[in-house]
């Protein structure tokens, strides 16, 4: 078996040529940009229908541009990019809707304050609203 002395150039050009028979799509400051602005607002939108919070839907939408800059996934074209996209906001949605449903607070007579609920739980007393919450 014989080798042959591989230079660096060498290997970074051939590691150039796989990312782009590969198909995978690269993302420099500027192609994020564009994608931002095309897809900023659908996002939005996306969170807001599904959650009814304008405020919480701006939080989501910088959780979700944040998650989809940390990952490290290639993708096979823009709609590839766009699906996953919303498929981070979906589930970000969800959670936060879940986190919401959990910590739900629901008004208790006067007498069940300080009564044990299901789960082997207490009740606690809201310390403005005068309604009682439960945690799930």
């Amino acid at each position: 078996m014989i080798l042959r002395n591989i230079t660096f150039t060498e290997i970074e050009r051939l590691q150039g040529q796989t990312a782009k028979n590969a198909g995978t799509l690269e993302m420099d400051q500027e192609a994020f940009h564009g994608f931002y602005e095309s897809t900023a607002r659908p996002v939005w939108v996306f969170l807001y229908r599904r959650t009814g919070d304008d405020q919480l839907a701006d939080d989501l939408l910088q959780d979700t541009y944040y998650r989809f800059l940390r990952t490290r996934k290639e993708f096979e074209n823009e709609t590839h990019r766009r699906n996953y996209l919303f498929r981070i906001a979906r589930n970000l949605a969800n959670d936060a809707l879940r986190w919401r449903r959990d910590r739900s607070c629901a008004p208790l007579p006067d007498d069940a304050a300080s009564e044990p609920v299901a789960g082997g739980g207490m009740s606690r007393p809201a310390e403005r609203t005068g309604r009682t919450c439960i945690e799930r």
